[in-house]
């Protein structure tokens, strides 16, 4: 059925599975990997790289469609298997149980699997390969102990599984997914299985993952013996693919293909969420929802506006978050009317803006970091500054109905202390980020969180390099509800003043008084 040209309605956030559904040119680099694949020598680990969101899944799925008929195939969702006692034994089970759908030669490679201690092996292995420049993966297993013999046994059988699945001469192909939403351990746990227990003739495994996330997870692991995560990353992974970005016009055509036609004409102000598919889409669905929500109530909104505003909170959420205390510690004048009334900070923006011009010296914004330091943080942004002074302008604008989709007139009734959860969520988001800044609580506090919980904070406030998500990006990330998403923060960010009260008054009393400020008192439950 074609779709309405005023119809508001959410769209898909799945990878793509074929080329019908293609907006972005990505059967081509599908199809060469696909050739480099078929072509080139095996054991082979092919590395697909980009951060979250920009299409690593799609391309992986359209790359395993192009190769129908001409490898076999195994799909391997590494986040599935994070919380498994071995996540190289799940991987390895995976193989053979699709190996026993067709030829029923899993079962034998199962059982030699468990009378090999993995995990020790890996780590001798891991020691040898990096005590010398240049070793290769089969001499330093044969020159290592008898446990190392026993991989050559089980990579003989493991060899012969793959040669009587297949059929002589064909590859099998394992596509290693979302590893970058496992735990370091587990991520390089199951490139080093790639590599040194099942990478054998006629094995392709193609890896889609954040390179930077990598590195840092090398890092991380093995940053004691004093590894060289580009050095390791070679060792393990052959060739590396980096999705390009997209241009400024794709984006904007992205825009139109996919999203529904009352909101494709808006496409020039939401593609300034950033050239990431996902967030994109994420943006087109959260302005569906927020104009849902104020049709629902009745409220007149501005689409062009409400658009701006949205990407806002997708893409600069510190500016939005100050933005909407700005606007809800407002006292409007009892003379004004709700066109002039504004907001504070906007105000100030505009102001030094028009004083210092777009792109102020570093002498300028130090002279006012000593008058208006948040004004001064946010002028240091050029591609904020700009985008605020594009149109639609929102200078002077009552911006209450979008905030707190309320008529203007009810917002001026609300006492200011008022309870309303985005406040609450945002002011969380301010109070852990403030916490975390301290090298004590990231190292004895925050890095020691369960795996679920880490990653949740990381994401939503983009730490270790990620972008900032939305509660919604990470609820759907994690299969986790919104609920939940905003339960973690508010008892991470309760637990974190908890321990920097307690670690300030453990110091105080042992007698360290240099350079400790006291910090809030702990919430009180």
């Amino acid at each position: 059925m074609k779709q309405k040209t005023n119809e508001y309605v959410m769209v898909s956030d799945m990878e793509i599975l074929d080329n019908s559904q293609d907006r972005l040119g990505f059967q081509e680099y599908a199809n060469g990997l696909a050739k480099v694949i078929t072509k080139c020598d095996t054991p082979f680990v092919l590395g697909l790289y980009g951060s979250w969101g920009v299409g690593k899944t799609s391309i992986l799925r359209l790359i395993e469609k192009s190769l129908a008929g001409r490898a076999e195939t195994v799909w391997f969702d590494a986040w599935r298997y994070a919380g498994s006692t071995d996540i190289r034994l799940a991987l390895v089970h995976a193989i053979a149980a699709k190996a026993n759908e067709k030829a029923g030669v899993g079962a034998k490679i199962v059982k030699r699997l468990e009378n090999i201690d993995l995990a020790g092996i890996a780590n001798l292995t891991i020691g040898v390969l990096f005590s010398k420049p240049g070793i290769d993966v089969r001499d330093a297993i044969k020159t290592s102990t008898d446990a190392l013999s026993a991989v050559e046994s089980f990579k003989s059988e493991f060899e012969k599984l793959v040669h009587d699945f297949t059929g002589n001469g064909s590859r099998l192909v394992i596509f290693l997914d979302d590893l970058d939403r496992c735990s370091p351990e587990a991520a390089l746990a199951v490139l080093e299985a790639a590599k040194l227990f099942i990478g054998v003739k006629n094995t392709v495994f193609v890896v889609g993952v954040d390179r930077e996330y990598l590195l840092r997870s090398v890092e991380e692991r093995y940053g004691t013996m004093h590894i060289e995560p580009d050095a390791f990353l070679d060792k393990l992974i052959q060739f590396g693919f980096q999705i390009p970005p997209l241009r400024q016009q794709d984006v904007a055509e992205y825009i139109r293909q996919i999203a529904p036609p009352a909101i494709a004409g808006y496409a020039k102000i939401i593609g300034n969420a950033g050239a990431n598919p996902r967030r994109i889409k994420r943006c087109i669905n959260e302005f569906v929802l927020q104009k849902t929500l104020g049709d629902a109530r009745g409220l007149h909104l501005d689409e062009r506006i409400l658009a701006k505003l949205t990407v806002l909170r997708m893409r600069w959420a510190p500016f939005y978050v100050s933005l909407l205390e700005s606007e809800t510690s407002c006292t409007p004048n009892s003379g004004a009317t709700s066109t002039a009334r504004g907001i504070p900070l906007l105000d100030e923006v505009r102001e030094s803006v028009r004083t210092l011009g777009p792109d102020p010296t570093p002498a300028d914004l130090k002279t006012l970091a000593a008058a208006n330091p948040r004004v001064a943080e946010i002028l240091k942004n050029a591609e904020l500054v700009q985008f605020l002074a594009e149109s639609p302008v929102i200078w002077r604008k009552d911006l209450s109905a979008y905030f707190h989709f309320v008529q203007s007139q009810e917002v001026e009734k609300e006492s200011i202390a008022s309870p309303r959860p985005q406040r609450s969520f945002l002011e969380a988001v301010l109070d852990l980020e403030d916490s975390l800044k301290s090298d004590l609580v990231r190292k004895e506090f925050f890095d020691k969180l369960s795996e679920l919980q880490r990653r949740v904070i990381v994401y939503l406030l983009g730490l270790d390099g990620e972008y900032r998500h939305t509660p919604e990006e990470v609820a759907t990330m994690f299969q986790i509800s919104t609920r939940d998403v905003h339960q973690v923060l508010q008892e991470t960010r309760d637990a974190a003043r908890q321990f920097q009260y307690e670690a300030f008054w453990t110091r105080l009393m042992s007698g360290d008084t240099h350079h400790h400020v006291i910090p809030d008192e702990p919430i009180d439950h």
